[in-house]
């Protein structure tokens, strides 16, 4: 385990490394073509703050980028290889698809300077990038989640414990595992005398909220013990605490 992530650590210092070739070529052409506007038919100020806009945007991009490599570098040791693995494929693509939008933006600029145009089709954005995908910080700041967590969460409800008490931790992939998982209430004469809950180990922010769902199942029926099932929405209730602990919770998670 240590040797798997010592040669992730060392292959994520590369990919900085990487990014910041790229971003130094890109700064150097935008900056030339913007120097260059200046002699060229392009004499709308407004279109050389547009270049410059651009560039901002892709440093901008640039820099969260390599704020969430930074942040999974150091934190290696708590993740789970394979999730890294899938999350560090949807870096990579996102990194591919944002420098060749900001370069195709470039290259309609020169375009533009060499044909003395106004200014042609700008490409299309068809994707979300690093300063807005907040997805993706959610899926990075998961593969840091635990039980701890969780027990941090739930810390001042106080029926909590007796819903751990009724937990089955599952050692399987959420896919798989879907069919078995859920808050399974005991009824007898349509009354409710006990719970029980099923849910996956945590190792990601997919699990992470299984676990905030089921338990939320559970702190509504354990109020309703020796009570008749109620009639109400419980997944209702469930998605507004997923919702809620991703507000309240994971983003409240920095990644300095």
């Amino acid at each position: 385990m240590f040797e798997v992530v010592i040669i992730m650590y060392f292959d994520l210092k590369k990919t900085i490394f990487l990014n910041y070739l790229s971003y130094y070529s890109l700064l150097k052409d935008y900056l030339k073509v913007y120097v260059q506007s200046w002699c060229y038919r392009i004499e709308d100020k407004q279109k050389r703050k547009e270049i410059l806009s651009y560039l901002n945007e892709y440093q901008e991009n640039f820099i969260i980028e390599n704020d969430y490599i930074d942040y999974i570098s150091r934190n290696l040791k708590v993740m789970n290889e394979n999730e890294l693995n899938k999350i560090m494929d949807k870096i990579d693509e996102l990194n591919e698809k944002t420098l060749l939008y900001y370069d195709s933006i470039l290259h309609q600029y020169e375009v533009d300077m060499t044909l003395g145009m106004t200014r042609g089709i700008m490409p299309k954005k068809d994707f979300l990038p690093f300063n807005q995908n907040e997805q993706l910080y959610d899926e990075i700041i998961g593969l840091t989640l635990s039980k701890k967590d969780l027990y941090r969460y739930y810390e001042n409800v106080e029926d909590f414990n007796y819903v751990i008490a009724k937990t089955t931790f599952l050692d399987i992939d959420t896919e798989k595992g879907m069919a078995f998982f859920g808050c399974y209430p005991k009824i007898e004469k349509g009354i409710i005398t006990d719970i029980k809950i099923y849910v996956p180990e945590i190792y990601n922010l997919k699990s992470m909220l299984i676990n905030i769902h089921e338990f939320n199942h559970g702190l509504l029926l354990y109020l309703y013990i020796n009570k008749e099932y109620p009639n109400f929405d419980f997944e209702k209730y469930a998605k507004e605490e997923e919702t809620k602990f991703i507000k309240s919770y994971v983003k409240q998670i920095k990644m300095s």
